[in-house]
Order: structure tokens, then C-alpha cells, then sequence
């Protein structure tokens, strides 16, 4: 989140200046960093949906074991 405040805030302050080409950079950078939180978020959600039907099917496993 901080990483991500300071490139909005780098964008900024170029932008107040005129240096287009920074603006860009640091847009990108950002947008950069906003994909790889998303694709981080949602490899922890299929790692727990994962694990979430590796669980059930372990506890299927016992029930039909037992019987």
C-alpha cells in the first residue's frame, strides 16, 4: 500500500510539473503493482479453495474407511 501511495504521489508531483513522460512511468509502475496484488489475491484464494476440497475429500476418505 505505501509502494503504491508513492507512485500516485510521484505521479502527482510530475504532473504539477509537466514531465509527462514520469507521469506515464510511474501510472505504469503502479498499475504494475496494483495487477500482481490482484493475481496474489486470488492464488491465495484458490490455494484455499483448494485446500478447503482436499480437507472434504480427506474427511470423505475417513467416513467411507470407517464403514
Amino acid at each position: 500500500l505505501r509502494q503504491q501511495q508513492c507512485y500516485e504521489l510521484l505521479s502527482n508531483y510530475y504532473a504539477r510539473l509537466g514531465k509527462m513522460d514520469k507521469v506515464n512511468e510511474y501510472k505504469e509502475l503502479n498499475n504494475k503493482l496494483i495487477q500482481r496484488q490482484q493475481q496474489e489475491q486470488q492464488k491465495q484464494k484458490q490455494q484455499e479453495v483448494l485446500e478447503s476440497q482436499v480437507k472434504e475429500k480427506d474427511l470423505a476418505q475417513k467416513n467411507t474407511s470407517k464403514q
